[in-house]
């Protein structure tokens, strides 16, 4: 069990670094590294049942305009962009 918490741990991580060094919208990386932690689960879960870099993109568009309420100037490419970083991460558990 102590080695899935650990894995679980270094997952949340490497999504939540992607979340902050490259989507970041509100600007927040040095002042509240949780900010968007609360999209590290479901992303997670599309990337385990792999999803496409579309739908991911998407995701991350809706959560910039729907949830945070902010106009996604350049979201198109750039969100494609996050969202192929965020596939290239392994997300699988302990094998």
């Amino acid at each position: 069990m102590a080695n899935s918490d650990k894995r679980w741990r270094e997952i949340e991580d490497s999504i939540r670094q992607v979340l902050l060094r490259d989507w970041d919208p509100i600007g927040v990386r040095d002042l509240s590294p949780d900010e968007y932690d609360g999209y590290i689960q479901p992303i997670y879960w599309m990337l385990m049942k792999a999803r496409s870099e579309d739908e991911i993109a998407k995701f991350l568009h809706d959560a910039k305009t729907k949830d945070i309420g902010l106009f996604d100037w350049f979201g198109g490419r750039r969100n494609r962009r996050i969202a192929r970083k965020l596939l290239a991460l392994d997300v699988r558990g302990d094998e």
